[in-house]
């Protein structure tokens, strides 16, 4: 297994990486390395500049050929499973071909998956691992990045989280669902990114919780710093329980 960590999570909130690796480490996972380019999230390049996103894609997968490439970042999350969809076709991987034979790469199809998805498949193993729960309950927020990106492969994220919590002993609260955490609007239309983020906490103080868990880093942003809302990384709170004592308190503006 790889780790595709992204620019957000090494730059700004780089525990989600360290609590990734305890918990690869408890439950035995051989970590290969880390992916160190950025996924040009599809918000940001797509939008602009969609060749030069396909091409940077074009050779991640390249560069992680057959090898399981797991993402501690939403955006990278979708991004990536994009660009594998469009090299699983004829005229994309073609293209593919065509554009990194200039550069002496052979192209590839990486097997794309996200942190919800690699903690989900190990839960049980979880379950028997827990030695201090976390406390209080946590209201299940994927976000809206990672809810698309875990559709495409037939999951469920809202699913996935509330079952990895439930084998690590916290309680999660649902909320009505795919929810968005109005990280793309921020600094284009402040007030209606303000309005959505607002809604978002409404919910979860209506579901009765005492913070947000999330799996997408802008989410973890956008509600520690904006709304000042207690919020975990699920990276966090599973290494938490399984007894990982990192300090994560310079990371969290409002204190959990």
């Amino acid at each position: 297994m790889k780790l595709f960590p992204g620019c957000t999570v090494t730059s700004r909130l780089p525990f989600v990486e360290a609590a990734t690796r305890y918990i690869a480490e408890r439950l035995g996972t051989e970590i290969s390395g880390k992916e160190p380019m950025c996924c040009f999230e599809p918000t940001g390049l797509k939008s602009v500049n969609p060749d030069m996103w396909s091409e940077v894609g074009d050779m991640i997968h390249a560069r992680n050929n057959g090898e399981k490439l797991v993402t501690l970042c939403e955006g990278c999350n979708i991004s990536l499973t994009l660009s594998k969809k469009n090299l699983e076709t004829d005229e994309g991987f073609s293209k593919a071909e065509n554009r990194l034979s200039e550069v002496g790469m052979k192209a590839g199809i990486a097997d794309v998956n996200g942190l919800l998805e690699y903690l989900h498949e190990n839960k049980e193993t979880l379950r028997k691992l827990v030695k201090s729960p976390i406390e209080g309950t946590g209201a299940v927020f994927p976000g809206c990045h990672g809810d698309y990106a875990y559709k495409e492969r037939g999951n469920d994220a809202s699913t996935l989280m509330w079952e990895i919590m439930e084998a690590v002993g916290c309680s999660g609260a649902k909320i009505k669902g795919p929810v968005c955490c109005g990280g793309g609007l921020q600094g284009v239309k402040d007030d209606i990114a303000t309005e959505i983020i607002s809604d978002a906490v409404k919910l979860f103080e209506d579901a009765g919780a005492d913070f947000a868990v999330v799996s997408c880093v802008f989410c973890f942003r956008r509600l520690d710093i904006t709304a000042k809302y207690p919020v975990m990384h699920i990276s966090e709170l599973v290494a938490r329980s399984l007894g990982w004592d990192g300090d994560t308190s310079r990371y969290h503006r409002t204190k959990l």
